[in-house]
């Protein structure tokens, strides 16, 4: 049988490309006005996830463009802020028209959950293991007096007293 030689498939030549006819067009350019109207929506409580999906806009762009813009990166966690207030204030809401009270219980424990993880020092547990920035720990060294002298134990008492004996 003769051998039959098969066009290489790897080698296309220039300009024969067909391109794919598709919904997609040119990648958005953002900027601080296409974007301030998804971040006005996460202030009424959607999250920029769910405002990319009712856009059918590509949330890895979004996060990406907001990401890279100092300005951007300041507005968005200003707007994550207002967000999670938003949450919060929508859980008395949910607890007085949700008829299942499992339900809303559930739904009230996410939110104040995402609240915790979003903004820990509005909404997250306070404990205190170590100082922080505002509120450090400092640490007092005083000589204590020994337990038979009773003069400078009263001494002591009558100082912090107000310099009253007695």
């Amino acid at each position: 049988m003769a051998s039959m030689k098969y066009p290489d498939t790897r080698e296309k030549k220039a300009g024969t490309r067909k391109k794919k006819a598709g919904k997609r067009g040119p990648k958005p350019k953002w900027t601080m006005s296409t974007v301030k109207p998804l971040l006005a929506r996460m202030v009424e409580g959607n999250s920029l996830l769910d405002v990319c999906r009712e856009r059918a806009i590509s949330y890895g762009s979004v996060w990406q463009a907001i990401h890279a813009d100092d300005e951007m990166a300041e507005m968005y966690a200003r707007t994550k802020n207002d967000y999670v207030h938003a949450r919060v204030a929508e859980m008395d809401e949910i607890a007085r028209t949700e008829p299942d009270v499992q339900r809303a219980r559930l739904r009230c424990d996410n939110i104040k959950w995402e609240s915790a993880r979003v903004a820990p020092k509005a909404y997250g547990d306070r404990t205190m293991v170590a100082g922080d920035p505002d509120n450090p720990l400092r640490v007092e060294y005083a000589s204590v007096p020994r337990a038979d002298d009773p003069e400078t134990w009263a001494r002591m008492v009558a100082e912090q007293r107000g310099g009253k004996r007695g």
